[in-house]
């Protein structure tokens, strides 16, 4: 059994009319721009390699365009909606599919772990990104890392550029290090800005992000991010004095030039040509010093 509308609604005339008639009003600030063109739509979920008995994790199901292509697959799909109405509405329109769970919630304040079965040990995880909140995103379903087996995202093509971004290049930056080094992420493929409802300002593009695929174990999330912020927000500083005058992190002098000095870094480097493998190496020597002295 097919779910009526609106997600069968690919034509921005049609959708436009639904919401006029349902008095539904979209909001910038969650990023309701939803993806509706069907062909780019089965090629997220193609890209997924989803098959049936997955577990399947939505953020954002929307009108459920994306939802209705994943629910196709026959896997166990946990769709998170933060908006009321939204959450309604795809409700009862997969009410019939049993496999398909809509949770009415902030998925940022959620725990993937408590809406799957205890046996299941691995996910997959797709969305259309709201732009606004990407970053933090990101951060929760890598803190679900050793859940999450893949992640494909639509976000835009600026930051999907940033995530890519290779060490010596305009690009390179904190998102680039972070995301490189809790999985393997790739750039799948553009998406123009017109096959979304409302139109956004600016262009989109795919990422697959592989977490089978993490190089070296991260002693302290939280101090991994706070390297990062020291050395990137202060770019055109050196290696020592960025973690020296860091305001994220409390570091002696002896405490930085004894890290640099246990990872063999030139304390006169600028972050920006370092490698992920080698601000990991740092973050976990400056753990182990604050730590065990």
């Amino acid at each position: 059994m097919t779910p009526i509308n609106p997600h069968s609604c690919y034509s921005k005339k049609h959708l436009s009319v639904y919401l006029k008639d349902h008095k539904i009003a979209l909001t910038k600030k969650r990023g309701q721009n939803f993806l509706i063109d069907p062909n780019v739509l089965g090629k997220l979920v193609e890209a997924a390699q989803i098959t049936e008995g997955d577990w399947v994790i939505e953020i954002g199901g929307g009108f459920g365009h994306l939802t209705k292509f994943i629910a196709e697959t026959k896997a166990n799909l946990v769709v998170f909606e933060v908006d009321k109405k939204l959450a309604k509405i795809l409700k009862e329109q997969f009410h019939p599919f049993p496999h398909v769970q809509i949770v009415w919630i902030d998925f940022l304040k959620a725990s993937i772990r408590d809406y799957i079965p205890k046996t299941i040990e691995t996910v997959k995880v797709l969305a259309n990104l709201p732009y606004s909140i990407t970053t933090p995103i990101l951060e929760h379903c890598f803190r679900d890392r050793r859940l999450i087996e893949s992640m494909i995202f639509t976000v835009q093509k600026e930051l999907a550029e940033r995530v890519i971004g290779v060490a010596g290049t305009s690009e390179y930056g904190s998102l680039s290090v972070f995301c490189q080094s809790y999985s393997k992420p790739t750039l799948l493929f553009p998406i123009s800005k017109h096959v979304f409802y409302p139109k956004p300002d600016v262009e989109s593009a795919a990422l697959f992000f592989d977490l089978n695929k993490v190089p070296l174990q991260i002693m302290d999330d939280t101090l991994f991010r706070d390297v990062l912020k020291s050395i990137f927000s202060m770019r055109r500083k050196t290696l020592y004095n960025s973690l020296v005058k860091s305001p994220f992190i409390d570091l002696s002098p002896k405490e930085v030039r004894k890290s640099l000095e246990l990872c063999s870094m030139n304390p006169d480097l600028r972050g920006e040509g370092l490698m992920p493998l080698q601000f990991i190496e740092l973050a976990n020597r400056i753990y182990q010093i604050k730590n065990n002295g």
